[in-house]
């Protein structure tokens, strides 16, 4: 079942206020006791009397803190803040009873360097993240991590009041009391999810890790470090990404604007890692449809733009922990490698460290304008040797305004950071007709849907606009060719987001089979990525962008195209969109919104649907690090699916059984 959009007859509604202006946050809880509507705009507590016909406001409190929940029982209403603090309301007169946490005078150092715990942080040089202690015995090293390190602890231990001295004991503050968690069972037997852990160990001598601990451990230097019975440790580290997984570096996944990542990991069935949003997992953003830039993953981290707030996050991809974020200007673009962020704002690039989020170097941009022009990044590319930044000179974040515009690409030695070249554009850029393949920049230099509209106000012809291609040597930004593309007539009359994918210039380098794949409303064109020559031309429709697997390529509507000679493969859709966003692929599989996110096996063309799982209005499924990583891009979406959330799955051979297509019980 695919339910569409269901407008509810309005009965009422009630504007709050936060002081003299209208609330514009949404509340977080709202509860209904008897003939009371409870709820909040931001910290203020409100009862709307429900007994008329219409709501009539009963009473309101000022709390310090924003309400996260609220309970009714017992004749009293219970909130509590997004923080942990409990409030407790009735209607008795007395004076509020203030219970806060007992003081707290712990140790906070790090555990002494001749202690158990300080001799495995030594040894393991793990210093944060999740760490998992397998076998208890007096749980000194459980307490000298939880107390005295930034580890998030898991205990695993078949003494369950063991773990409950140790539970009850962290209870007593609310910090400790979130780092820890216990789980009862055999550590030797129990199934813990892979890459979940920056440190193995155990508090009993002579653990000896096998093939599961491995597997257990964070890429990227997930180390067990175990002690032998001679009173020495072992350690075995697990050092870089996972063998045959890759990065999604750019929104377009690279710098070649291929929407495709060449992860081999990441394929049927998939079972969920992690999931979750909060202050300190997950990532959550209001819907941006094309205007905010699609999420990326590098070095086994998700990085994200929440826009509202012109936040860039950085979280886990392995676990869903919040590892940093940081201010950005509200015209940010930015791409993602393992080794550095690169952020293009106003006049500046800001090189920021992936691990941190601090920055590492700021590159200024020269261009010849007065210091009052605004400057505005319009995209950006990076490969090994160079970073390329498109410009335009105005203010508006508006893609009818030339959000998707830009008047001057600059490019950068990545390494130094000194800029190597710029090119202004005879009439502009669009942005998704710039890409960067063999120390190429590629890109098409035409009138813009915004001039187009206005050129046919004015009655002028708009049936024979040429685009011209530009191949430009990325070091030097010297000419190699150009080609004049023969569009088919424009047809720009609904200037949106949806419509310009398909209706815009564009092009993307098929760097396997040499090919510059370019083209405007439904006309593709192949040049030789050297020479310009045209190898193909066709007509095709099927919006873009286009998925290029290398072989073959995979546009919009489903269909697949033999890369060399632009012929149809396959008649047969492989899959078929419902909603907003585009699809993007990997190796094995394509994922998409068929409504609710889903993905398909492009060997097989089964379909996995991700059911009542809301994937947004922007595309925020990518495959990297092994992983589907799905940041949650569907805040204010109204399209009718229950689960909202953050989300990574991994490659799990017995998923599959748990997803039938039939239910069990119904087939039987």
């Amino acid at each position: 079942m695919k339910p569409a959009k269901w407008e509810a007859p309005l009965l009422w509604e009630y504007q709050g206020r936060i002081g003299e202006k209208k609330a514009q946050a949404t509340p977080n809880a709202i509860l209904k006791a008897g003939d009371q509507l409870i709820t909040h705009f931001d910290k203020t507590l409100i009862a709307l009397d429900l007994s008329g016909e219409k709501p009539v406001l009963a009473w309101s409190k000022e709390l310090p803190e924003t309400p996260a929940e609220l309970l009714a029982a017992d004749g009293k209403l219970f909130a509590v803040s997004e923080s942990g603090a409990v409030f407790c309301f009735s209607e008795a007169e007395r004076e509020a009873l203030v219970y806060g946490l007992p003081e707290d005078d712990r140790d906070t150092s790090l555990p002494p360097a001749d202690s158990r715990t300080g001799r495995i942080l030594a040894e393991s040089k793990a210093s944060e993240g999740y760490a998992l202690v397998l076998g208890v015995e007096d749980g000194d090293v459980v307490h000298g991590l939880v107390t005295r390190t930034d580890f998030r602890v898991i205990a695993i231990d078949p003494d369950r009041a063991k773990l409950d001295e140790l539970r009850r004991g962290f209870a007593e503050y609310d910090e400790l009391n979130s780092k820890f968690q216990a789980i009862v069972g055999d550590p030797a037997t129990i199934q813990i999810p892979p890459y979940i852990a920056n440190l193995i160990t155990s508090e009993k001598p002579g653990v000896v890790p096998d093939e599961q601990t491995f597997e257990m451990l964070r890429p990227y230097g997930g180390v067990a470090c175990f002690e032998k019975s001679d009173g020495s440790f072992s350690t075995k580290r697990r050092e870089g990404p996972l063998p045959d997984s890759a990065d999604w570096t750019h929104e377009t996944g690279d710098a070649a604007r291929s929407y495709f990542s060449p992860d081999k990991l990441v394929k049927a069935p998939l079972a969920v890692l992690w999931y979750g949003d909060g202050v300190d997992h997950g990532f959550h953003k209001r819907k941006d449809y094309g205007h905010g830039v699609k999420p990326q993953a590098a070095g086994g981290r998700i990085f994200a733009l929440q826009v509202a707030s012109n936040t860039l996050h950085a979280v886990d991809s392995y676990t869903g922990r919040l590892l940093w974020k940081t201010k950005v200007d509200d015209s940010a673009r930015y791409v993602s490698w393992a080794d550095a962020i690169y952020v293009a704002q106003g006049r500046t690039v800001d090189v920021l460290d992936p691990k941190t989020g601090e920055v590492s170097a700021t590159w200024d941009l020269k261009i010849e304008l007065p210091e009052d022009q605004p400057v505005n990044a319009t995209d950006i590319r990076v490969t090994a040797e160079t970073v390329l930044i498109g410009l335009r000179f105005n203010e508006s974040q508006r893609i009818d305004q030339g959000r998707w515009e830009s008047e001057l690409l600059v490019v950068f030695d990545r390494a130094s950071g000194t800029q190597l070249w710029s090119r202004k554009a005879d009439l502009r850029y669009s942005t998704s007709a710039v890409a960067i393949a063999k120390d190429t920049v590629f890109a098409i230099d035409s009138h813009s849907p915004i001039e187009i509209q206005a050129m046919s106000r004015r009655g002028e012809d708009t049936t024979k606009l040429k685009s011209t291609v530009l191949a430009l040597d990325a070091k030097t930004g010297a000419e190699k060719w150009q080609f004049t593309l023969d569009n088919p007539p424009a047809e720009m009359s609904n200037i949106h987001f949806i419509g310009l994918r398909g209706s815009d210039d564009w092009l993307a380098a098929a760097v396997k089979k040499n090919l510059l794949l370019a083209g405007k409303n439904s006309r593709t064109v192949a040049l030789d990525l050297d020479s310009g020559d045209q190898v193909w031309v066709k007509e095709s429709k099927g919006q873009q962008p286009l998925i290029i697997t290398g072989d073959t390529f995979i546009n919009q509507v489903g269909h697949t195209y033999e890369t060399a000679t632009g012929k149809v493969l396959n008649a047969e859709r492989l899959f078929t969109r419902g909603g907003c966003n585009y699809a993007v692929g990997c190796e094995n599989l394509v994922f998409l919104r068929d409504n609710c996110a889903a993905y398909v096996e492009i060997e097989t063309r089964e379909q996995h649907n991700l059911r009542n799982l809301r994937s947004g209005c922007s595309a925020s499924l990518i495959a990297a690090g092994g992983l589907l990583n799905a940041p949650c891009f569907s805040v204010g979406c109204i399209c009718n699916y229950p689960i909202q959330t953050s989300f990574s799955m991994f490659h799990l051979p017995e998923a599959g059984e748990w997803n039938k297509a039939v239910p069990e019980i119904a087939a039987e």
